[in-house]
């Protein structure tokens, strides 16, 4: 027997609305949007149950992820996908020559997982196909507004990547937990408080990249 309900996620009662219409917990969800509504239903998902992850356009503008223990689910997440025990597919097109093509793939529905282009092949030598892609390892990486949104999934992926870790953003307490995310695993992860509209800070963050490892091999600016 199947039954239906509405709920208005506008009411400002999302949690205890939900737990009413799921006395007994949800087995599948399709995700779209994420930020609260995500965060609501998570605590409903029954042990098993199955999520349809198709967007999360919530925080697709850097805005941080309104999840109360955002913390605790991509630690325990990066470290199952570190451990290879968690195996996830993306569909890369490689050059950027490719890049319409893979664009109107993704609007078609051709990918799977998600769509990425691929710039450059290596820093050093190339790897045969299914090898494990370690030329980023050991590189050092500086990122901006690492403290959420772009800038958090920036990091969380050079940390799998085995990249050293110079983080900044102006949140002190978003930059902390990114900087525990990426050293769970494994990985070097050093966090520099900065307001990157400020050139004094600017500068001290250069200067205390240089001084850590006296070099910089990518810079991901992700702060307007």
């Amino acid at each position: 027997m199947v039954s239906t309900a509405c709920v208005d996620y506008k009411a400002g009662n999302l949690h205890d609305d939900l737990k009413a219409v799921l006395p007994n917990g949800a087995d599948g969800y399709f995700e779209n949007v994420g930020g609260e509504i995500l965060d609501s239903v998570l605590s409903r998902m029954n042990v098993f149950g199955r999520i349809a992850l198709c967007g999360m356009i919530a925080s697709y503008d850097g805005s941080p992820m309104l999840l109360k223990k955002t913390a605790l689910l991509l630690t325990q997440l990066g470290g199952l996908v570190a451990q290879k025990k968690l195996q996830y597919r993306e569909t890369i097109a490689q050059g950027l020559e490719n890049a319409p093509e893979a664009f109107l793939g993704l609007l078609k529905g051709k990918n799977f997982g998600k769509q990425l282009v691929k710039l450059i092949r290596t820093f050093g030598s190339t790897r045969s196909k299914g090898d494990r892609v370690d030329q980023f390892d050991g590189k050092v990486a500086v990122i901006t507004g690492a403290g959420s949104g772009f800038g958090r999934e920036f990091a969380l992926k050079g940390a799998a990547l085995g990249m050293k870790l110079i983080l900044a953003d102006v949140d002190v307490k978003g930059l902390a937990e990114t900087v525990d995310m990426a050293r769970s695993l494994g990985t070097e992860a050093l966090g520099v408080p900065t307001d990157v509209s400020d050139a004094a800070q600017v500068d001290a963050l250069a200067r205390t990249t240089i001084d850590t490892y006296s070099a910089v091999h990518l810079l991901f600016n992700t702060i307007q």
